[in-house]
C-alpha cells in the first residue's frame, strides 16, 4: 500500500478541519486525528467507547517533536 501526494493533502486538510481518518498501523487499522484539536480527540473518545482518563498513542518524528509534548 502506498499514498500518493494528492491523498496525503486530503488526509492532511482533513486534520487540519478536525476530522478523523484511518490508517494502518504494523499489525492492524487505527484511528487517528490532530492531537492538539480537542474536539477531534473527544470525537475519538466517544468513538471508542473510552473514558478521557485512558490514553492513547501520539506518534512522533523525533526526540524535538516529543519534546512540544511532554
Amino acid at each position: 500500500m502506498f499514498l500518493l501526494r494528492d491523498d496525503i493533502f486530503e488526509i492532511a486538510a482533513i486534520l487540519q478541519k478536525g476530522g478523523i481518518i484511518c490508517h494502518p498501523t504494523d499489525t492492524v487499522w487505527s484511528i487517528g486525528c490532530d492531537v492538539l484539536n480537542e474536539e477531534a480527540i473527544a470525537r475519538i473518545h466517544n468513538i471508542k467507547g473510552q473514558p478521557p482518563k485512558d490514553g492513547y498513542t501520539l506518534l512522533v518524528s523525533s526526540i524535538e517533536m516529543l519534546k512540544q509534548y511532554a
